[in-house]
């Protein structure tokens, strides 16, 4: 019984290990285009640490469900703008509560905390929403909405942890769960039932 479950489980923990690998390539991304610069700077690079997640997460479905090549590349755009639109969506509007600069200091006040915590919510929400709904128009095991509802929670819930990054050393624990978690959904949408014809 316990190997069944390891196999069948087998796709799950392997994405959770990408997801949690490519966190850290993504912290990195932030850790050295981010910091310094002013909010307008950093937007233009806000795509960056989504695609190591991206071509992760493409590989993998490319070899467990025979993702085509042109969807592959959609996959990726997709998981790009997920970060680019997250922050733009959130982040450049609360520019001003958190500074001109992505976090330079070590230090914020509670009010700030609570602040940055909120829109790590909305980020995590957006941004597991792209990706979810990007997934469902080229993978029929995507479109369930008891995959969706989770992914979303798990990716909202998460992001409440943003204030991490508040401290450069605590930013790759923020990335690395937020992308292992959601990477856990994508996996237990697998399982779904589908029911509809791939495009």
């Amino acid at each position: 019984m316990g190997k069944h479950f390891l196999k069948k489980k087998k796709p799950v923990l392997l994405l959770a290990a990408l997801g949690a690998i490519t966190g850290l390539f993504s912290s990195y991304a932030v850790l050295t285009h981010f910091y310094g610069r002013t909010i307008d700077e950093a937007a233009l690079l806000a795509s960056l640490p989504g695609l190591p997640f991206g071509v992760a997460m493409c590989a993998f479905l490319a070899f467990q469900v025979g993702l085509p090549a042109l969807h592959g590349y959609f996959v990726i755009g997709i998981f790009g703008a997920s970060w680019l639109i997250s922050y733009w969506g959130t982040l450049y509007f609360y520019g001003s509560l958190i500074q001109q600069t992505f976090y330079q200091t070590f230090y914020a006040s509670n009010t700030e905390i609570i602040i940055l915590a909120f829109v790590g919510a909305i980020a995590g929400l957006i941004g597991a929403g792209i990706i979810v709904s990007g997934l469902a128009v080229v993978l029929a095991q995507y479109r369930d909405v008891s995959f969706a509802r989770r992914t979303l929670l798990v990716g909202s819930a998460v992001g409440l942890l943003l204030p991490l990054t508040i401290v450069p050393y605590f930013t790759p624990v923020f990335f690395v769960l937020w992308q292992a978690a959601v990477a856990v959904c994508l996996g237990l949408g697998l399982d779904q039932p589908s029911t509809d014809a791939e495009i």
